[in-house]
């Protein structure tokens, strides 16, 4: 059971058969991490040796603006369904696929997930609910890969391994707090203000780079 965000949500395996359970849920959430664990597998690494710089960040910035403005024009009002909890297996890939975006810096995952989420046939607020779930796994695996990038766990300190644990706890937590937030703000307002507030930061992180703060 997952409780807080909006309201309760159980998803744990219960007794009324597969297709009412947790493990149809869950089973969904897997199907959308296979094709990002497959692009972080493969293209991490040249994206972070190539698409890292001020001006390939600030360009998917800007350019990652116009397209969430352009989606939920096109897509929003097409929308249906009210909750993420009843994602089917290909929206699950089509949203999963959609992740693989993130890859590329400056382009945001939640942004990504819920454009797919559009794309798909959700509503916002099931798409932004499905976001935040598969942001869970997401997480985690994130978190393993680095790990196993330094060598493994054996060669974290003790203090290294409490504070990653304390990271990512906290992580979860406030995520689980703002998400509420973010799904009421959804239920009332457009996402036009974070693709400006992309735009605009896209611009800074130019000059930023221009200047010489960040190389």
């Amino acid at each position: 059971m997952l409780c807080g965000y909006p309201r309760c949500q159980f998803v744990l395996p219960q007794k009324v058969g597969y297709e009412k359970s947790g493990f149809k849920f869950w089973f969904v959430i897997f199907i959308a991490c296979i094709p990002g664990v497959i692009c972080q597998l493969l293209l991490d690494d040249l994206a972070d040796k190539y698409l890292f710089t001020p001006v390939s960040v600030a360009v998917t910035l800007f350019l990652g603006g116009i397209w969430m403005i352009y989606a939920e024009n096109k897509f929003r009002n097409k929308s249906v369904g009210d909750s993420g909890l009843n994602v089917t297996a290909k929206q699950a890939l089509i949203i999963g696929t959609f992740q693989c975006l993130a890859i590329i810096p400056g382009m945001s995952r939640s942004a990504s997930t819920i454009i797919g989420g559009w794309v798909s046939g959700l509503s916002t607020v099931a798409a932004a609910e499905f976001s935040f779930f598969l942001a869970i796994p997401v997480m985690v695996g994130m978190s393993a890969l680095e790990i196993l990038k330094i060598g493994g766990m054996a060669n974290l300190t003790s203090m290294e391994i409490i504070s990653l644990a304390v990271g990512f706890l906290v992580s979860f937590l406030v995520a689980l707090i703002v998400v509420n937030k973010f799904i009421l703000y959804l239920k009332r307002k457009p996402m036009r203000i974070f693709a400006v507030y992309r735009m605009i930061f896209a611009v800074v992180v130019l000059a930023a780079g221009f200047t010489g703060i960040f190389h």
